[in-house]
């Protein structure tokens, strides 16, 4: 009889599903704690990451601020002989060089925070 059969499967099953079930339980419970700390685990991740950006989008703001300040101060004639008259372009790296220096910063400052950023974020 095929329908006996099948009860008879099914009875098994139930039962084996029966003896396993804490085994399960435990399993979902796991998974669960896996899932609650991995979203706890992204969640960080991206607020540190939010942060090492608004570090960096600073420090590249305070070093626009610098180039805005020399461009600023270029006249037609400064940009002519620093860059047309002079291809070198060992004026404009002194004068960059000033600008850097007057802001009270290490000449380097910007790559060396830039760097200190990028090796924390990592």
């Amino acid at each position: 009889n095929p329908i006996g059969v099948a009860e008879g499967m099914l009875a098994e099953c139930y039962h084996h599903l029966l003896e396993h079930k804490k085994e399960f339980q435990i399993d979902v419970a796991t998974l669960n704690l896996l899932e609650s700390t991995m979203s706890g685990w992204t969640t960080e991740m991206m607020q540190s990451v939010d942060e090492y950006k608004e570090d960096m989008v600073g420090v590249l703001k305070k070093e626009g601020g610098r180039c805005q300040g020399l461009v600023n101060r270029m006249s037609y004639w400064d940009q002519w002989s620093w860059f047309v008259l002079n291809s070198s372009g060992e004026k404009f790296e002194r004068e960059w060089n000033v600008v850097k220096s007057g802001s009270g910063d290490d000449v380097n400052a910007a790559e060396g925070k830039l760097g200190a950023i990028v090796r924390e974020s990592s």
